[in-house]
Parts: structure tokens; sequence; C-alpha cells
């Protein structure tokens, strides 16, 4: 993005005309919060499993 600016900022070509930068602050938030829900999704039921056995019982059944 700093190099976009800057090129969109420091070029003689687009010195004639205005062109803003604009950073998508939605879409960067967006794509930050989705994998993370996702991922807590994805490990939430089996952490509820995990947490439904007691401890003995997995000792128990491994060794």
């Amino acid at each position: 993005m700093v190099t976009a600016w800057q090129v969109v900022t420091n070029v003689d070509a687009f010195a004639a005309g205005s062109m803003d930068y604009a950073v998508p602050v939605p879409l960067i938030v967006a794509m930050a919060v989705v994998p993370v829900v996702a991922s807590l999704l994805a490990a939430a039921a089996p952490a509820h499993r995990a947490a439904q056995i007691s401890p003995a019982e997995v000792l128990r059944v491994t060794t």
C-alpha cells in the first residue's frame, strides 16, 4: 500500500490530474476478522467434545 501511494504521489504523469489513494479499511478489517472467527468456529466442536471427557479416562485409555 505504501508503494502504491508513493507511485501515485511522486510520478509526474499523475501531476496533471488529481488522483486520490484510499485505503479500504472495511476490507482490511474483514480480512483480519473472518479468519479468526472461522478458526474459532472450527475449533469449538472438538474442544467441546474434549471437555466432556474426564482426564482420568483419557489417561487410562491411552496408556
